[in-house]
């Protein structure tokens, strides 16, 4: 930038250059060329996956990896279907629930120590109620059975 000046020297007005010209300076034309970017990152800093990984691959032959991912997915959405004050006793984590529910001191009184879970009707609430559409009590759960011998 520029500065204009009186007779006495003082600065009175900034004056941007004029760049109305279009023109570009040329001498940035390498530090934003994407093609250089990419290839000064490729080159600095990073390991190919063989030589991050190589030694780590780990023998997994006793694991089934389609079954543990289906398992994965199953308790995903087991979660995902809870209510939602239960995932928020457990911070939002699967892992925490299942650590929770899996317990042996836990397994005869989750319907106890969590009564949102044995409430039938509970997960799907009418969020909306309107003079259409009133808020419905849940049903009671059937009784089970009798088990047979």
């Amino acid at each position: 930038m520029s500065f204009m000046t009186n007779d006495e020297g003082v600065r009175l007005t900034q004056i941007p250059k004029d760049y109305s010209d279009g023109r570009t300076k040329q001498s940035f034309k390498d530090q934003t060329d994407v093609n250089k970017i990419i290839a000064r990152h490729a080159r600095s800093g990073t390991l190919s996956h063989l030589e991050q990984w190589g030694g780590q691959y780990g023998d997994l032959s006793g694991f089934d990896f389609q079954t543990a991912q289906n398992q994965i997915a199953k308790a995903n959405s087991m979660f995902e279907q809870l209510p939602a004050e239960v995932r928020r006793e457990f911070s939002n984590s699967p892992e925490r629930f299942f650590e929770f529910v899996n317990d042996p001191e836990n397994s005869d009184k989750l319907a106890e120590k969590l009564p949102e879970l044995a409430k039938p009707g509970t997960q799907l609430p009418n969020v909306r109620p309107t003079g259409s559409n009133p808020p419905v009590e849940p049903e009671p759960a059937p009784a089970d059975p009798e088990p047979t011998p």
